[in-house]
């Protein structure tokens, strides 16, 4: 109560008419409006106006790292807003800057949100690399402007996203809703067997000489899908990258959709090339008969006496 009593004294001292502005200046507290500024441009697509602002702050000599790192917690706030019952309590933020923020999460989805604070954490990263920070926060800029634009989720996935969403919004206001669902496990898919004769495309295949370098930069995404693959060998044959390993691990991990997807895009960064892939050999495929032991089997139908001897 006092330090609160002390704050108002130092108001009054300073200006005629108190208001939010005056007791954040003299209190030291950061003003947000820029933050705030930032969004509404990324909300409309207006990269000009985004590195505008971010240029003129730069001008006022603020910190680009800091900046950055405000603008994360700024949408980390959104985040909690959007998908927390009581965000409030999660929040430091003012009651006119949390009603403002709640205005700016009503306009924005989840996916968009996790996306944006996803960039920012990446060019925070590389600001203390040791790039330029002013350059590195510009194209961040441009990057958020552009960002829904550039997802890479399928509309199915969207739309799924949007009924979830629009569930934690109901759980939010009606927790007694909540019910016990029976959910049926999925099983992925094993990794498609290529609809070509298996034995054309072994014969005309060719070691694949960058596949180490594939593995290793898979091991920078995961380093269990990448290390699942120490020890195997990879073909091109055609459009195809068959994939020889003892280890059935590497061919479980490619059951999900998005380490098959991470590792053609791998492959067609190395190659310049866009392959499918595929298995040199399957468990299911019947193998050829040793074509000697057919010829034991003539001889013996035919009365002629074979000595087997073990080899050396």
């Amino acid at each position: 109560m006092r330090d609160a009593l002390s704050l108002l004294d130092q108001c009054m001292g300073q200006a005629d008419k108190i208001t939010e502005q005056s007791v954040r200046k003299t209190a030291g507290l950061a003003d947000k409006s820029h933050l705030f500024a930032i969004t509404d441009a990324v909300l409309q697509k207006d990269a000009a106006k985004a590195v505008e602002i971010v240029d003129e702050l730069h001008k006022n000599s603020k910190d680009m790292a800091r900046l950055c790192e405000e603008l994360v917690g700024h949408f980390r706030a959104i985040m909690l807003i959007k998908t927390v019952r009581n965000p409030k309590e999660s929040i430091v933020m003012s009651e006119s800057d949390f009603t403002k923020a709640s205005q700016q999460a009503q306009q924005l989805s989840l996916p968009f949100v996790i996306k944006i604070m996803d960039t920012l954490q990446s060019a925070m990263e590389r600001m203390f690399q040791g790039v330029n920070r002013r350059i590195e926060m510009e194209m961040t800029m441009v990057k958020l402007c552009g960002v829904q634009a550039e997802s890479s989720a399928s509309p199915e996935l969207e739309k799924r996203i949007s009924a979830l969403e629009k569930i934690i919004v109901n759980l939010k206001n009606n927790p007694s809703a909540v019910q016990s669902v029976p959910v049926k496990s999925a099983v992925a898919p094993p990794v498609k067997r290529p609809n070509v004769d298996m034995d054309e495309l072994r014969k005309n295949a060719v070691k694949f000489p960058q596949w180490h370098d594939v593995t290793e930069h898979l091991k920078q995404y995961s380093k269990s899908l990448g290390a699942s693959f120490d020890g195997s060998t990879a073909y091109i044959s055609g459009k195809y990258v068959l994939v020889d390993s003892k280890n059935d691990m590497c061919f479980e991990l490619l059951r999900k959709p998005e380490h098959r997807t991470e590792v053609r895009d791998t492959i067609h960064q190395i190659t310049g090339k866009n392959y499918s892939l595929g298995r040199y050999n399957y468990p299911d495929e019947k193998k050829p008969d040793d074509p000697l032991n057919q010829l034991v089997s003539d001889f013996k139908a035919a009365g002629i006496p074979v000595e087997n001897k073990d080899k050396i």
